[in-house]
């Protein structure tokens, strides 16, 4: 077994991560994010909440997200709340049947799962709304947390 073999044994005991063919490097709330997803309509979301392109790969990012896309045949309820449940080292955002997302404020790490109708389309109205919950959430608690200054 060659090195990156022992690598992914160890985050994937199950073997069944699947890479993710996108991949946007941002600047947000003074940060470098990394996010990397199956879907262009969910880095389109990205710039459009804010998120500035950064193309400095030199740098290694601070924050790391992967969201997959998970295609459904029904439009997703806009009335749908999100629940959010933290503690001192992360934060998990429920939003919906398929949606989640989890935060780890110690490693910067992060993933979740988006539901939107065509993957394959450049912009989808679903993968706004979530990544601007996400931005909120997120924001809301490295912003303030003096012992988090460094994603700032």
């Amino acid at each position: 077994m060659d090195s990156h073999s022992s690598v992914d044994a160890i985050t994937d005991m199950m073997h069944r991560r699947t890479p993710l063919p996108f991949c946007g490097r941002f600047l947000w709330l003074g940060s470098s994010v990394t996010i990397q997803t199956d879907s262009q309509a969910v880095l389109r979301a990205a710039e459009g909440m804010g998120f500035l392109p950064h193309g400095d790969l030199e740098q290694e990012s601070q924050i790391r997200w992967e969201i997959v896309t998970e295609p459904t045949s029904t439009p997703q309820a806009s009335d749908c709340k999100c629940k959010v449940t933290i503690d001192n080292h992360s934060l998990f955002l429920s939003m919906g049947a398929g949606q989640w997302f989890a935060f780890d404020f110690e490693s910067g790490d992060g993933a979740g799962f988006v539901v939107i109708p065509n993957p394959g389309a450049s912009t989808d109205a679903n993968a706004v709304k979530y990544l601007s919950e996400i931005a909120c959430q997120v924001g809301n608690c490295l912003q303030p947390a003096s012992d988090r200054s460094r994603w700032l």
